[in-house]
């Protein structure tokens, strides 16, 4: 009885596994067209999803431009004047001059003024924030700190009876 017993269990499980693949193939995904396509794909290289494109220089052809010469640098000498030059020196110390001045009369006029009463009128003024009041602060009571004293000993000897360990159990 147990051989057709295991037998039947057996048909059983053969018949469930053909049913699951057959419904595998028809009714999901591409069926048996894509199994077909997965088959056939193991034999070829597997492609990839992003393929990179590979530049090729030759077919693109553009117009180069043609490489410069390069000539060599002639610079002529610049020619002055005596009198240019004369004239020249002669603007550069009169500006020189009017610098030194007007600079004079800057620090003349800065140090005459006391810096802390004049205030610059182009700026605007500061206002600061009144100062908030702080609570004061409660100071705690002090305590005096309280001394232990030791126990004084004396130089007379006492007998003092031990207490007696007590007993266990009962």
């Amino acid at each position: 009885m147990q051989s057709q017993a295991d037998s039947a269990i057996v048909t059983i499980a053969l018949l469930a596994i053909a049913g699951f693949l057959i419904w595998l193939v028809f009714f999901t995904g591409d069926g048996y067209k894509g199994i077909l396509e997965d088959l056939k794909s193991l034999d070829q290289k597997k492609k990839e999803r992003f393929p990179i494109p590979v530049f090729d220089r030759s077919k693109i052809d553009l117009p180069r431009p043609k490489k410069p010469r390069l000539q060599a640098l002639t610079r002529e000498p610049v020619n002055f004047n005596e009198e240019q030059l004369k004239n020249w020196a002669a603007q550069l110390q009169k500006s020189l001059l009017d610098l030194r001045k007007e600079a004079a009369e800057v620090a003349k006029a800065y140090n005459s003024m006391p810096p802390s009463l004049v205030e610059d009128p182009s700026k605007p003024k500061r206002k600061r924030p009144a100062a908030k009041p702080k609570p004061a602060a409660k100071k705690p009571i002090a305590k005096k700190p309280v001394k232990k004293t030791a126990p004084k000993r004396t130089t007379s000897s006492k007998t003092t009876k031990k207490a007696a360990p007590k007993k266990k159990g009962r």
